[in-house]
Formats: C-alpha cells, structure tokens, sequence
C-alpha cells in the first residue's frame, strides 16, 4: 500500500512549537532544511510496518524530525566535527 507524504507545511503544523522556522539560515529553520530531512525519510522509512494513513504520517514526521536534528548538529560542527 502507498501512503502520501505529508509536506513541509504539514511537518511545521505538527512540530508548531519545537523549532524556529524562518527565512534567517543562522537562526531559523529553513523548508529547505526540512526537505532534506523529508528526502533521508524518503530512503529509510518502510511503509509496510504502518497499517493507516495516519500512523504512517506520525512515523514519517518523527523519523524526519530525528533527520532534521542530525542534520544540524553535524552542520552547526564543522568538517572539524567529531559527530
């Protein structure tokens, strides 16, 4: 079964209040930050342990969020960076 993605405006409704989204690339999350956690997601995520629509939407934002964080903390450190 093929579930639809959620997109970037859904990612900032559901997580509205755990990162500052903005347009500033030094402060602010930017949708380009988001879409390329979306695309790790894309890689790893099996859409075969979800039953619903819904379940499978949590999983994948979750799973994105997770992409997101590593993401930037490997980029706040540098090419000098142990992580």
């Amino acid at each position: 079964m093929a579930y639809e993605n959620p997109s970037v405006d859904s990612f900032k409704g559901y997580f509205n209040r755990d990162f500052p989204y903005g347009v500033n690339p030094d402060t602010s999350i930017l949708d380009s930050d988001i879409a390329k956690a979306f695309q790790m997601t894309n890689i790893n995520i099996n859409q075969g342990l979800f039953g619903y629509q819904a379940s499978y939407t949590i999983g994948y934002l979750l799973m994105s969020a997770h992409y997101l964080v590593m993401n930037l903390r490997a980029s706040s450190q540098g090419i000098n960076g142990q992580f």
